[in-house]
């Protein structure tokens, strides 16, 4: 959508809030009958439909708590209780502080007024009261409060509620209606990172609208073979939509709701030059058979929509006791992992770096392990996205930093000649404008040579959108370090990037390797990587080497720099020195492989 479509959109949907507020209640507080009835008349010509009068000022508080008010017409001079007296009461209630309150008066000194507006008045009317200025008054008061309203509930990208509406309502319908069913679905769309990463926020943002109303018409249409209905569509999350369905808990109609939202949703969004195909991982939970209250319950269908998604996603999953036993395993891995430092229970391992061209180990690539206190070995696939969902990723990843540096000035005491370190960085580093002067502080204080690193990024990261990503780059240049682009030819179509930043070193993901003798798919993609890449005058990585065949077509394709199982496991420091020196001497000029 252009900029002057969104902006349409936006108009349309301000006049559609306007049009709403000549639904609101308005209550009018006067001791004289004939005002509020003429009050009423002229606003009654404006389109406003809803009233509530009182002409007994102490019934006024009363009323006012057994009616959802949304404007408080309110006359100061009355017998019995005047209109200061009910202003000082209505804001001193929580409930009311924010709810709009013109004051009525015939008064036109200024002591009135400013005494008004301390005790909390909106906005003044002078009696007699002109229509115009009276329609004027509670039009521009309404509009305000829905308009507040709107950016407090409502999502302003797809307009649907947000996250905090959401979780207020499915409590409130929980608390409510406790005897009734309750269907919370939760879809996280698929690729929605990777067309931010890629193309932009707006595009995702448009993605966002149009699913939105797909969505929206699917639930607009009740189940009219078990009665049950869609309650509500809200925008719980950055890519995520909730819909809550009353009514039903039989599994063949949840599954066929399901598969109907992810229809829905699975589909080719066009979004100016750019197609892009949708889909969602669906979780499906039930109240009260999954959970007992509605955070329970959003945790159980985000644990399923998860589920879906680690299986590839565009699929639906329906909660299960076994996702509740993994949630919760969850739960105690990110307390146990914000005491895992102090603990000591990260290590690092080093898997070597082989030259085939000058059959040597002449680097290693720094990896992360996790030993709990128990002595359960947890893999970095299971920990390392909870760290980066966290934010616990920039410490621990200094951590990493810090003491490969370390190691490698280990090795070089041990009588090992200069070696690179890559060390893997996450984008959450990236974007932390300390990460270089830290990098730095790591060299120094360990006395490396910041030429023997190399800085290990992802190419989500490479084509983000962060606007201090190429001074960070250049930045870890400038220090010597070089740069290598991780699992690459796994992420994203535009190449564009290979020639705008300061790279060094491309590696060629695993998934390519692995029936690299077997697919010719497979072998032309890898020459074809290896090509671009020294016409660009990058190195090449091969990663995931496993046998002597690929070793030998890797060479033939001109890949000069070797990982994998071929050549060696992961080793911890002490095991690598004696490891790299053997290997190296025992290999001398005899051909690999």
């Amino acid at each position: 959508m252009s900029q002057e479509g969104n902006t349409a959109g936006q108009v349309e949907h301000y006049n559609e809030l306007l049009e709403r507020t000549k639904q609101s209640l308005i209550l009018m507080v006067d001791d004289e009958p004939i005002i509020s009835d003429i009050t009423e008349a002229h606003l009654q010509c404006e389109g406003y439909s809803r009233f509530v009068a009182e002409n007994d000022s102490r019934k006024a508080l009363q009323v006012l708590s057994q009616h959802p008010v949304d404007l408080l017409l309110l006359d100061l001079n009355m017998p019995h209780v005047n209109g200061f007296e009910i202003l000082e009461a209505v804001r001193e209630n929580p409930r009311y502080r924010s709810l709009p309150i013109i004051v009525m008066t015939s008064a036109a000194d200024s002591e009135t007024k400013i005494r008004a507006l301390n005790l909390g008045a909106t906005d003044f009317l002078a009696k007699p009261v002109d229509p115009a200025e009276l329609q004027l008054r509670v039009r521009n008061c309404l509009a305000a409060k829905v308009y507040e309203r709107q950016l407090l509930y409502f999502d302003s990208v797809t307009y649907l509620p947000n996250r905090t509406y959401f979780h207020e309502r499915l409590k409130q319908l929980l608390v409510e209606e406790p005897e009734e069913e309750f269907v919370l679905f939760t879809l996280s769309i698929d690729q929605l990172k990777r067309i931010q990463d890629g193309v932009g926020a707006e595009a995702a943002n448009e993605v966002m609208r149009q699913l939105a109303q797909s969505l929206g018409g699917v639930v607009a249409q009740p189940d009219i073979s078990t009665g049950a209905e869609w309650v509500l569509l809200a925008k719980s999350g950055g890519d995520e939509f909730s819909c809550v369905l009353r009514g039903t808990s039989d599994v063949g109609v949840l599954r066929m709701l399901a598969n109907d939202i992810k229809l829905a949703v699975e589909q080719n969004c066009a979004v100016g030059s750019h197609e892009f195909y949708v889909s969602a991982s669906v979780g499906v939970a039930v109240y009260p058979n999954h959970a007992q209250d509605s955070e329970e319950l959003a945790r159980a269908a985000a644990g399923a929509s998860a589920e879906a998604k680690g299986e590839g996603g565009n699929t639906c999953r329906l909660y299960t006791e076994r996702l509740g036993q993994i949630a919760r395993r969850q739960l105690s891995m990110d307390s146990s992992l914000r005491r895992a430092l102090d603990r000591h229970e990260l290590f690092l391992m080093y898997q070597p770096k082989v030259d085939i061209a000058r059959q040597r180990i002449t680097g290693a690539e720094a990896l992360i392990r996790w030993r709990t206190s128990d002595g359960e070995l947890i893999s970095p696939e299971h920990f390392i996205p909870l760290a980066e969902e966290t934010g616990l990723i920039v410490p621990i990843g200094q951590w990493v930093v810090t003491t490969a540096c370390f190691q490698l000035r280990a090795w070089e005491a041990q009588g090992m000649a200069k070696m690179n370190m890559a060390i893997n960085v996450a984008a959450a580093q990236f974007f932390d404008s300390r990460f270089v002067d830290s990098l730095q502080f790591a060299c120094n204080s360990a006395k490396v040579d910041p030429k023997q690193i190399t800085v290990e990024m992802t190419e989500g990261t490479l084509v983000g959108e962060d606007a201090h990503l190429p001074d960070t780059l250049k930045r870890i240049k400038a220090m010597g370090a070089q740069i290598s682009i991780d699992d690459f030819g796994t992420g994203y179509s535009s190449l564009s990037y290979l020639k705008r930043f300061p790279l060094d070193e491309l590696k060629i993901d695993r998934s390519f390797i692995r029936d690299l003798a077997n697919d010719e798919s497979d072998s032309a993609i890898v020459q074809a990587i290896i090509s671009m890449a020294h016409s660009l005058g990058l190195q090449v990585v091969a990663e995931g080497v496993e046998d002597a065949e690929q070793l030998k077509l890797l060479g033939d394709y001109g890949c000069r720099k070797i990982q994998g199982f071929y050549f060696s496991k992961p080793r911890m420091g002490d095991e690598f020195v004696s490891f790299a020196k053997r290997f190296n001497m025992t290999q001398g000029n005899r051909q690999m492989g």
